[in-house]
This record gives structure tokens, C-alpha cells and sequence, in this order.
């Protein structure tokens, strides 16, 4: 699933590159999916090579150096952003469609357990600090939450200690024939609201990047290392996060808005660093040489290439072995 993701997303963000630099008059030769050597490719009719290549780390479209040269600033900033909005674009369109088609259970006081200890039924939106003495830390938002809350117990019956309108009380429920009795996901359908989709879905972007710069700055002032993950970690996270919902939507989303924010840095491979280099055009009045591009690329690709490295190295320690 989170190849299929990056896949779509990097196709995604190379196609409206193509599309926003032909829209504008500016030829391109190649649009290839991935680096180094080329596995396949075809032409099409009018000349465009389009190419599969061995290391599906990202893509590229590759510009006639003679109409890109040509090419205004103003056409040069629209031709590199297309890719970032094309990502942030699918991210807030997978979270309208979440929105409408899963709307948030929780707001209409979603029963999870029906049959548990009387006055005592665990509701949606209840926190989880306990199971059978065991500490967690979890609020039960629908089914599976629960059922992933219940593999945590070695024991029966199962007692929960749960924290509700900042009182304490506790659940206790008993397994029967594999399954927990009376663990029924009674709900009311809720109204499903087009205008708050789309409202949901306009915030998600900049919502998730205020949470993101938020996290940055709490660990950096706190003298921490910023964690970062690479595809493997993103696997298990993905993994983990799907193993208490049923709804994968959300994930492809913040994987969609992270690929179009890391797009952003300004690194010289990256769309950021283009329109770092667009910007130092258009204050110097003439673009940098070809060889201080060339020397800026290769040492920046190093750069990702040992931290992605050291990214893997990490994940493969820290959550797969």
C-alpha cells in the first residue's frame, strides 16, 4: 500500500509538471518514474520520451534546456510549484472524500460496547489508560481501536480503566468463544455534509503543516533530534495506524502532503531548491552557470543518498529488527 501511494504521488507530481511546462510553451524531451539506468521506454507521438528507471526513488521531467532557459521567472515558479500543489491537491481530495464517505462516529456518541458492566458501556471517545493492569494510552474512536485495545490483554475477563469526562472508571468484559460478549458497534448514521468535507479538507493542509513545524520546534528546543522515517518506517507506522482504523484514506493523505513539504526544502535536487535557483536568476538578472548547478546537484543528491541511508539504517533498528 505505501508503494502504491508513493508510486501514484510521484507520477502524480511529474505529470503536472509536464502538463503546467506544455500549458506554458516549454518543450520537454522526458518525463521519466524513477533514477539511473532506464528499464523501459517508449515515445509518443509527439516526441516525448517516457521512461521507467531502475531506482523508483522519485522522477524527474526533463525540459529542453533552450525553451527552459527562454522562459520567464513568473513561468519557471508555475512549471516547479505545479508538482508541490499537485501533491497537497490529492491529499486534501482524499481527505474530502474520508470526510464524506467515513465521517467522524465519535460526534454522535457512537456506542463501541452496547452489552458491557450496566452504566458502565464504553463510548466512542472514551481514553483507554488500561488493560488488565497494563498501561496504555489510546481513545477508542470506533471497532477496531477496540478490538487492537483487546489484543493488549493476556487474560480474562478483561477489565479496562477508562478516563471519561475527566472521571475514572473501569470496563470489564469477558471473551467467550474467541470473541468478547456483548461487544456489539451500535451507531447512528451521521449527515454526511458536503460543505464540511470540503472545509475539512481545505484546513488539512495547512493544518497538518502547523502540526508539523509545532513537533519540529518542541523537539528541537528541547534539544531532541527531530525523528525522521524513511519508506520502511513509514510501512510500520502506516501499518500500526491501520491496525486501529479502517480507513487507510487519512494515511495516503499525510503521505501526499509530506512528499509535497520535503518537495519545498530548499535543497537543489528538490522543487524548493529550483525555485531557489529561479530566485537567484532573477536577483542576479542572469541564471547561475551550468556548472555551479551541476557541482550544487551532485553534492546535494550525496547529501540525500547518506541521509536516506542512515534513515533506512535506523528504521530497519529501531522497528523491524
Amino acid at each position: 500500500f505505501i508503494l502504491i501511494v508513493l508510486l501514484v504521488a510521484v507520477i502524480s507530481r511529474e505529470a503536472a509538471h509536464l502538463l503546467a511546462a506544455r500549458r506554458l510553451r516549454i518543450a520537454a524531451n522526458e518525463i521519466a518514474i524513477g533514477f539511473g539506468p532506464v528499464l523501459k521506454s517508449m515515445r509518443t507521438r509527439d516526441g516525448l520520451l517516457v521512461s521507467i528507471r531502475i531506482a523508483p526513488a522519485g522522477g524527474f521531467v526533463r525540459l529542453d534546456e533552450e525553451s527552459w532557459g527562454a522562459a520567464r521567472a513568473k513561468d519557471k515558479t508555475l512549471v516547479i510549484g505545479a508538482g508541490v500543489c499537485a501533491n497537497l491537491a490529492i491529499a486534501s481530495a482524499l481527505v474530502f472524500v474520508h470526510t464524506l464517505a467515513w465521517p467522524d462516529y465519535s460526534a454522535n456518541e457512537t456506542v463501541v460496547v452496547s452489552h458491557a458492566v450496566p452504566g458502565k458501556a464504553l463510548m466512542a471517545g472514551d481514553k483507554v489508560i488500561s488493560v488488565s493492569g497494563e498501561t496504555v494510552d489510546m481513545t477508542i474512536e470506533n471497532l477496531p481501536q477496540l478490538e487492537f485495545a483487546l489484543t493488549l490483554a493476556d487474560s480474562a475477563p478483561i477489565t479496562l480503566g477508562v478516563i471519561r469526562d475527566d472521571e475514572r472508571t473501569s470496563v470489564e468484559l469477558e471473551p467467550k468463544d474467541g470473541e468478547i460478549e456483548g461487544a456489539g458497534f451500535a451507531m447512528r448514521e451521521p449527515r454526511r455534509s458536503v460543505i464540511h468535507a470540503a472545509i475539512t479538507a481545505v484546513l488539512f493542509n495547512p493544518a497538518m503543516l502547523v502540526m508539523t513545524t509545532h513537533v519540529l520546534c518542541t523537539q528541537i528546543s528541547s534539544g531532541e533530534m527531530p525523528e525522521v522515517i524513511g519508506v520502511v518506517g513509514a510501512a510500520k507506522v502506516g501499518g500500526d495506524m491501520m491496525a486501529v482504523s479502517s480507513f487507510p484514506v487519512l494515511l495516503a493523505a499525510a503521505m501526499n502532503f509530506s512528499i509535497g513539504a520535503m518537495n519545498l526544502l530548499p535543497i537543489p535536487v528538490t522543487d524548493g531548491g529550483k525555485l531557489m535557483f529561479v530566485a537567484i536568476e532573477r536577483v542576479r538578472g542572469r541564471p547561475l552557470s551550468e556548472k555551479a548547478m551541476g557541482v550544487a546537484n551532485a553534492l546535494s543528491m550525496a547529501l540525500i543518498i547518506a541521509l536516506a541511508t542512515i534513515v533506512l539504517l535506523h528504521d530497519l533498528n529501531e522497528r523491524v529488527f
